[in-house]
């Protein structure tokens, strides 16, 4: 990479993080229905469109591999048994996401790409700007961080943990599609969880 792409990519990097943590904060909606439903929306575009290049880089080929469904599969376990111990330790509270989800019939959607998105941002961009830290410090960072976006105090340790598994799927697998599928399949059993409780 030449000096010149560095610092497009980092100045790229940079504005992915700015549009999703200002996007992300609680009263961006100003609890407007329809910001609520159009915010997501120009976040998660906006954020696609400047991350085509880093998802055009992935093998497509990788998604037939059963070592990543292995992965996956490890994942998927992991998360579920993680937020149910810390469910049945702490108790369990909706995030502002899960509750916009059972009150806007479109946030669903953001639920699923939603997890795509955060993917690249705690996972691929803030563990690369800390990659010269040992793994889990930065893991510890990024996930940290991770928790504290949720805004839920209750699930803090949850999300905490539950982040530095993706790290750890992330790490292991060497790809970024093993966490955002395994977090899609996290996002949709909790998505229909929280339709059964409603």
């Amino acid at each position: 990479m030449t000096e010149k792409n560095s610092r497009s990519f980092h100045k790229n990097h940079l504005l992915i993080l700015f549009i999703f943590f200002v996007g992300a904060f609680p009263n961006a909606s100003f609890g407007n229905k329809y910001l609520a439903t159009l915010i997501p929306m120009l976040v998660t575009v906006s954020i696609i469109l400047l991350s085509i290049k880093d998802l055009k880089a992935y093998d497509l080929n990788l998604l037939k591999s059963s070592t990543l469904y292995g992965w996956v599969g490890r994942g998927i376990t992991y998360c579920v048994v993680t937020q149910a111990l810390f469910t049945l330790l702490f108790g369990f509270e909706m995030t502002s996401a899960e509750l916009a989800s059972v009150q806007y019939v479109i946030m669903p959607v953001y639920i699923v790409t939603g997890a795509l998105i955060e993917e690249v941002v705690f996972r691929k961009i803030l563990l690369s700007m800390m990659s010269k830290l040992p793994f889990w410090t930065s893991s510890l960072i990024s996930s940290s961080i991770y928790a504290a976006y949720h805004f839920n105090l209750t699930r803090f340790i949850s999300f905490l943990v539950v982040g530095m598994i993706f790290c750890f799927l992330y790490k292991k697998s060497n790809t970024l599609a093993v966490p955002i599928i395994t977090h899609i399949f996290i996002n949709i059993i909790g998505l229909v969880s929280l339709t059964i409780r409603s």
